[in-house]
This record gives structure tokens, sequence and C-alpha cells, in this order.
């Protein structure tokens, strides 16, 4: 079958997927897409809704469908575009059908995934193949891990790159939000018994080169005066895929020098309250372990395809920032600050939107080769000017010194 579009979106109809699908509306003027999913009369609904809005761009999408559970149908939907973009999950479970599809297909792969055990599979199964091929699969492309990528990079590459000295990079996280059913089934997943906890903690591939390597730094409680402009904050080690992926770029990127260490954390001014949350946390995935605990916990999720609604989302509010540090002769440091509206959904979509329209309409744009990339890897310049051109933050708010 003839590729008759740019980009697929799989899963449209689902929360995360339609506010995908709007944004495209919005933003893709000249970019040939169509929606997919398991049912065409909720593909035409939304078909039409699209076609309706008042600020749509776009010229009207057609629908497809696709299952996971039939892998004929996923083929032929692949084989249409040069790039898929899937909203699909708990990915661990429904992504790799759809990711296989397109390598056998030759179509590049998003996702917004936060999953590390689905990563490390993708990176397992698919990186080799991909590099020979040139097709570029990036997973994490919302808020895991799009802004702590790019403003870990943007700090970087304020600092002219490093050729021989050692990086430390430090990013603290802020922000408030609203979670849909799927994703908290997919993080529930990713923590429901001690297999699968252990798996998710398990790091990323790496690259590996002789005089290279990157780590993680040790995990700490303590003040730092880097968290925030106004005086700092407290910090605590925030145990999401974000640090791997900072990992992966940094072995990736030869700017990122031949010694590079990150560690991710939670900010926040008041010590209690950051306790608070980490307490909570902690309990969910205790009680995780347990099959009673776990089946009550189950019950407790909202359904997939639910979220919060638009006035919430409005409320929704992220902050990062990213500080890297060389020390040779003299110390020299960046910070970089990514910021934005709700860090869940809202931003989610926008930010996975113009991942996969970078990949399709910037192409000859962007770094070369193939594999299982990372979104600084893969989009790192391009992307922060689509970010920008949308309204999020993307600086440097302390220069080399």
């Amino acid at each position: 079958m003839a590729r008759d579009v740019d980009l697929i979106l799989y899963g449209a109809t689902g929360f995360t997927g339609g506010l995908i699908a709007h944004h495209l509306a919005q933003r893709a003027a000249d970019t040939r897409w169509l929606i997919a999913g398991r049912r065409r009369d909720a593909l035409e609904r939304l078909a039409q809704q699209l076609a309706d809005a008042p600020d749509a761009v776009s010229p009207p999408v057609d629908v497809a469908v696709a299952d996971v559970a039939r892998p004929r149908t996923l083929r032929d939907l692949t084989a249409r575009g040069r790039a898929l973009l899937t909203t699909v999950g708990p990915y661990d479970r429904l992504g790799l059908p759809v990711a296989e599809a397109c390598v056998a297909s030759g179509t590049d792969y998003l996702d917004i995934t936060g999953e590390p055990a689905y990563v490390r599979t993708l990176i397992r199964r698919f990186d080799a193949d991909a590099r020979a091929r040139d097709l570029r699969l990036v997973p994490c492309c919302g808020f895991d891990s799009v802004p702590h990528d790019l403003g870990v990079w943007l700090a970087v590459e304020a600092l002219g790159g490093s050729q021989d000295a050692p990086l430390r990079a430090r990013g603290y996280v802020q922000g408030k939000g609203g979670l849909s059913g799927g994703t908290l089934g997919s993080a529930f997943e990713a923590i429901a018994g001690p297999r699968a906890l252990m798996r998710s903690m398990r790091g990323l591939p790496l690259p590996r080169r002789a005089d290279r390597r990157q780590r993680l730094e040790s995990p700490r409680l303590a003040r730092d005066r880097n968290a925030r402009a106004d005086g700092g904050a407290w910090v605590v080690p925030l145990p999401t895929i974000d640090p791997q992926i900072v990992l992966r770029s940094a072995a990736l990127l030869p700017s990122y020098g031949p010694d590079f260490t990150y560690g991710h954390y939670a900010a926040a001014r008041g010590l209690p309250r950051l306790m608070i949350g980490s307490a909570a946390v902690a309990m969910a995935i205790a009680a995780a372990q347990l099959p009673p605990t776990r089946a009550l916990l189950r019950r407790q999720l909202p359904q997939p395809g639910s979220g919060p609604d638009a006035d919430r989302r409005a409320r929704g509010r992220f902050r990062g920032r990213y500080a890297v540090e060389t020390r040779t002769h003299t110390v020299r440091r960046a910070i970089a600050e990514v910021a934005g509206g709700d860090p869940g959904y809202g931003e989610t979509a926008r930010m996975a939107a113009e991942s996969a329209l970078c990949l399709v309409a910037d192409r000859d744009q962007l770094p070369s080769g193939g594999g299982v990339l990372t979104p600084a890897a893969a989009m790192g310049a391009r992307l922060a000017e689509r970010l920008r051109a949308i309204g999020m933050t993307l600086e440097i708010v302390d220069g080399p010194s």
C-alpha cells in the first residue's frame, strides 16, 4: 500500500488522544494525517468534531480501524504513514505490537509512555534494526520526558558541551495537575507486584564506549539552592523514567562529555509537604505488592478514557529547573527552565503532537541516524523551537559563570 499520509495518530478517541487530535487540527495545516483506533463510529464522530472546530486549520482527516489484537490491521495501518504516534497503553501490554508493526513497515514511531520496562523492551528488540534502517523510534514524548530531557540538553548546549571535563546535572520539578484513568492504570501496572516493581526499577540499556560513562548520582534528601530562583528548596529523588531518558541522551550525544552524572528531584518550599507526598507514594507502592490490597487499589482507579475536565486542566502547571556544571580550573554553570500548563494532559498532548509534527515536517532539519532515540537526541533544537512557538517556556535563566 502506498504511503498516503505523513502522520497517523493511533488511539485518537482516548482521552489524551482526543486532546492531541484537536491540537493537530490547529497546527497541521500542511501535514497529511489520519486518526485510527478500534471503533469506526467513535473515530468518525471525532473527525466531524475536528472538522467543525472553529480554530481548525487542517483539512478533514481520514479514519482507519486497527486493533492491537489483530496484527494484520496494524501492518496495514502503519504502511500508510511516514510516522505513527500511539497513545494506546498500558504500553508494556499494548505498545509492543504497534512498535513491531512500525518497524516492519519502515515507519517512524512515537509514544507518550512513562513505563521503563516497556522502553527497555523497545531498545532490546528494535534498536539495532532501527539504526540499520535509519528509523526513528522515540518513546516518552509527553511530560515523561520531554521537559526534563530538553531542559538538560539546553543547559549542556549553553555551556558549549564538554569534550574532556565531567558534567554534573540536576533537575528539579514542581507542578500540579490531574491524571487520567489511562495514565493511572499504566502507572499502577508498572508497580503491581514485586516482579513488575523490580522491572520498573531497572535502568535502561545505554550505548557503551570505553571513553565515556553516564550514571545517576546517589539519591538524597536535601535543601538545594539551585532548585528555585528565589532561595532554593527542599528536594527528594523523583523515581520516574525521566532520569533514565536523560542518561540515554547523554550516551547518544557527544556534547554531554566523557563523564556525565544526573540527579532528578521533586522540589518544594516546605519539607513537610514534600515528605507527605513521598510517604503517599511509598504507601501506594507497598499496597500494590500484596494481592488483597492490590485488588482494592485497582478497583479505585478511574476508567481508561476518563480525565480531568478543561477547568481543572487550566489550573495545572509545571516548572522544571535544570542545572548543569563543569569543574576544571573554575566552575562553569548553566541553568535552564522549562515551564508550561497542565503537565499530565494539556501539555503532554501538545508536546506529543509537536514531537510528531517535528518528526514528519522538519525531518530535513533533524540530526541524522536512527534507533530507539530520546526526544533530545532525535529532535533537540527543532522541537525546542516548536514548543516555544506554542507558548511553553524553554530558556536559559543563568548562563555560564
